[in-house]
């Protein structure tokens, strides 16, 4: 109630105190701009008991006033916001528009018939209404933010295939919905367009679907069944987040981009990803088919039965949040071969300790592993640091490292953002570290002396961006960013030919957009080239192989259209037949 007290305060406050140009039978109308002949039927005065004595209702698809007979086209804005009494509606096929707010808060307006000929509803036109059922005519072209939302009485609802502007939430927290039925050749499923409706059971996606919005199906927690379309390309954004009853998956033998497995396992057609785990699995050990490659985003999400998981070697990346928030899982043995670990991945899962990072992992994302038991483990913490095997993965986001810092002997991995925005005005990496993570130690503006270890091969982009080191002008040498042995950076306004000196390392991204410089000399010590490291030099044409050339990133040269520059590769191979091409 309080809900729509304050939409009916920001309502008023919207709206002219007369809206109207003339009244008949008891019905305000108001001429349309541009339209002499047309007229919306509006309200007679901001406030809330209008058309208060209105209870079943047929509009007129014809007015006449003064002898002049006007054609109802419209519903404005508001027209028959809380008429408390209105109970059953229909519109008349004259009428192609309803305008935002137009039945909002009609507690009693439980059956409308629309026109063949409306064309628009418009936001939150129907919200907090009492209606059971809803079949929207076939011409229903846009339904706007929250159309129905919050209608608790809603249990039907029919949706046709000419609507092709689907908004946000247009039927959120329509709670009794429980039977939706899609037309065939409907190609738009809102965001968030039926999340919280915690009725729905089964829902079937038409064939004519490529991709449902971000949440459309959000936290319907009774749905237990789903068959997607067969030309889904894949599953989206969270479209089943909060769904802890779904336990079945169905795809259509005919589709090229997804299928499931047996137990309900949603994959993509190759096999090679994992998209959806269903949350009402009660299964508590799950081991990922070997063939699987990459966990896709929020795959795992939110399950509470799981307990333990087993990542197979062949499995490259852990998705964005993928086993966040799985209370009880407890355990998870990730073999070597995992090299990605994303942000969130294992987020919340409070019981999960002992957490062994393989030594193939190059990449941690920022809070892959907060709020897990080893996590929320002081002892875990060292000089306010986590430190998880040989990955050091950073401060709280509360917490502030001053000072002196001395990275842990035996460091291999620094993850993501672990440092990002401390207090540090000095930093000591070990011997034996190998990968500092993106913007690990940036925005540290008082950091001004680093002593890098000789054993880094890789450099993530941004690692040092907006230290006091980077800041300071006298470090940068003809535009060039150095950090011993390493190049950082390179000011995208360097122009022409860069000659390089006892540089081992050139950091990812390190001459990203230099679009002017032509030529690049390395020094034959070069043995590592990060990720784009040549990313858009445009105008680049001569570079030459170090003869100590040991490994460089298969996209280093992403953007440079040069044909000889990609032969780069091949002659690197003959110099050193051990090369190592890393994947991107």
């Amino acid at each position: 109630m309080n809900k729509i007290i304050l939409s009916l305060f920001s309502l008023l406050l919207c709206l002219p105190l007369c809206a109207a140009d003339f009244t008949v039978d008891g019905l305000h109308f108001l001429v349309r701009e541009g339209a002499a002949d047309e007229v919306e039927i509006t309200y007679q005065k901001a406030s809330d008991d209008n058309y208060e004595d209105l209870n079943i209702f047929t509009l007129p698809e014809l007015v006449t006033f003064e002898e002049r007979t006007y054609r109802v086209t419209a519903i404005g804005k508001a027209a028959f916001a809380y008429a408390k009494n209105l109970s059953a509606i229909s519109i008349p096929v004259s009428v192609t528009t309803i305008e935002p707010h137009a039945f909002y808060g009609c507690s009693n307006l439980k059956s409308i018939k629309f026109s063949k000929k409306t064309s628009s509803i418009g936001k939150m036109a129907f919200a907090y209404s009492a209606l059971e059922d809803v079949v929207l005519p076939d011409g229903i072209t846009t339904l706007g933010d929250m159309a129905f939302a919050y209608c608790e009485k809603l249990k039907s609802v029919s949706l046709p295939n000419s609507i092709s502007k689907f908004g946000n939430n247009v039927f959120k927290d329509c709670t009794a919905l429980d039977n939706v039925r899609f037309a065939e050749g409907l190609k738009v499923i809102g965001d968030y367009a039926f999340s919280g409706c915690k009725s729905i059971k089964t829902i079937v996606i038409p064939n004519s679907i490529k991709r449902p919005n971000v949440g459309a199906f959000a936290n319907c927690e009774q749905l237990e069944d789903v068959t997607l379309s067969a030309n889904m390309e894949d599953l989206g954004v969270g479209v089943f987040e909060g769904c802890t009853m779904l336990s079945k998956i169905h795809i259509p033998a005919q589709s090229k981009y997804l299928k499931s497995t047996p137990d309900g396992v949603l994959l993509s057609a190759d096999g090679k990803s994992l998209f959806l785990y269903p949350k009402g699995r009660h299964d508590a050990e799950y081991t990922l088919p070997t063939n699987i490659e990459a966990i896709g985003a929020n795959a795992f999400g939110a399950n509470q039965y799981i307990t333990k998981v087993i990542v197979p070697s062949n499995v490259k990346e852990i998705g964005i949040e993928a086993f966040a928030d799985c209370k009880n899982l407890k355990s998870v043995s990730m073999a070597e071969g995992v090299q990605i670990i994303r942000e969130g991945a294992f987020a919340n899962c409070s019981q999960l300790n002992g957490i062994t990072i393989p030594q193939s992992v190059w990449k941690v994302e920022k809070n892959a592993f907060k709020g897990t038991g080893d996590y929320n483990n002081k002892k875990n913490w060292k000089s306010r640091i986590l430190y998880i095997g040989d990955v050091m993965i950073g401060k709280a986001d509360d917490q502030q490292k001053s000072g002196t810092m001395n990275v842990r002997p035996g460091t291999r991995l620094i993850a993501d953002r672990a440092m990002e925005g401390s207090f540090l005005a000095e930093l000591i990496l070990p011997k034996g570290l190998e990968m500092i993570g993106e913007r690990a130690f940036a925005d540290c503006a008082r950091l001004l002396t680093i002593t890098m270890s000789p054993t880094v091969v890789s450099i993530a982009p941004h690692a040092f961006d907006s230290t006091g080191y980077f800041n300071t002008d006298k470090n940068w040498k003809n535009g060039v960013l150095y950090l011993d042995k390493v190049l950082l950076r390179v000011d995208p306004e360097v122009e022409g030919k860069i000659k390089l000196k006892n540089v081992t390392l050139i950091a990812d991204e390190a001459f990203a957009n230099c679009k002017d410089v032509d030529e690049i000399k390395l020094n034959d010590a070069t043995m590592y080239i990060g990720k784009r490291a040549f990313l858009n030099c445009s105008s680049l044409e001569i570079i030459n192989v170090p003869k100590k050339i040991v490994s460089i990133s298969e996209d280093a040269f992403e953007g440079v259209e040069n044909s000889d520059i990609q032969s780069f590769f091949e002659t690197a191979k003959q110099t050193n037949p051990r090369l190592h091409v890393t994947i991107k």
